[in-house]
């Protein structure tokens, strides 16, 4: 004759107050569970080495077209910076105090669609901070002097313009041309020649002007955080406290489960 085991049932429907009264048995072993993932959180938070962050945000100097005046064309391209800027490091003694995490371009500020968020992480508040106000006037100074540049180049193109304008309304001025040099058909169109001449001369001046030509600037001053960046201790101690009372119960539930089963199997 074979014995079968006798069939484990257990009622599937377990009110508030039991729970409570089972979760009041075991209280110890929760809190002891509880305290255990506590401390092994706060062992690692304690032990890792605090890093602190800083941002500044940066308006990146370029040109608007005068055919095109929602576009901009920056002076650098904001992803050659951003791949430059994260190579930055600030080395002291061989020391890595402070360095860039982040670079890139935002959108955030709708009065200023072109500025450049950089982030810096630093060994203290203070290497990051002045870090990033570094990265922000070095930054500043080299697309200024960009504008400079293209300032130059406009300025040359523009005189050039004047030059042929000034050649132009002689030639217009003048009662007798001689014929062997200005033929008829092109004393014609020294009107047109001069007119377009006068409209380039004009968008040299428009293209120089702060409203096409924009310069670089700090648009916001670099944070000091005092908190860390990392590790975000608030948050990974309440993840630990949330995570020991998950675990916690599902041992409770085990271990009852397992008593259960031996009660109905005697």
């Amino acid at each position: 004759m074979q014995n079968n085991p006798p069939d484990v049932q257990f009622d599937d429907e377990v009110s508030l107050i039991d729970l409570w009264n089972l979760l009041m048995r075991r209280k110890w072993l929760v809190l002891s569970v509880t305290l255990v993932c506590l401390l092994v959180a706060g062992t690692y938070v304690f032990t890792q080495k605090k890093v602190y962050g800083s941002e500044i945000d940066v308006a990146l100097a370029g040109s608007v077209p005068i055919e095109s005046p929602d576009v901009t064309l920056y002076m650098t391209s904001p992803e050659v910076l951003t791949k430059r800027l994260k190579t930055k490091r600030h080395v002291v003694d061989n020391r890595v105090l402070a360095w860039v995490s982040e670079a890139d371009l935002t959108n955030k500020r709708d009065e200023r669609p072109d500025v450049l968020n950089i982030q810096v992480r630093g060994n203290s508040p203070d290497h990051a901070r002045e870090f990033a106000a570094k990265l922000g006037k070095e930054l500043v100074a080299e697309q200024n002097a960009a504008v400079d540049g293209r300032i130059q180049q406009l300025t040359a193109y523009r005189d050039g313009l004047k030059a042929d304008l000034r050649s132009v309304r002689r030639l217009l001025g003048d009662p007798a041309p001689n014929q062997a040099q200005d033929t008829m058909r092109a004393r014609a169109q020294l009107p047109q020649a001069s007119a377009d001449l006068q409209t380039k001369v004009e968008n040299a001046n428009r293209q120089m002007s702060p409203s096409y030509l924009k310069r670089a600037d700090i648009v916001s001053e670099p944070t000091l955080n005092r908190s860390p960046a990392t590790p975000k201790t608030k948050l990974i101690l309440a993840v630990a406290v949330f995570g020991g009372l998950m675990l916690a119960f599902l041992v409770v539930a085990f271990l009852e489960f397992l008593a259960r089963a031996r009660e109905q199997a005697a």
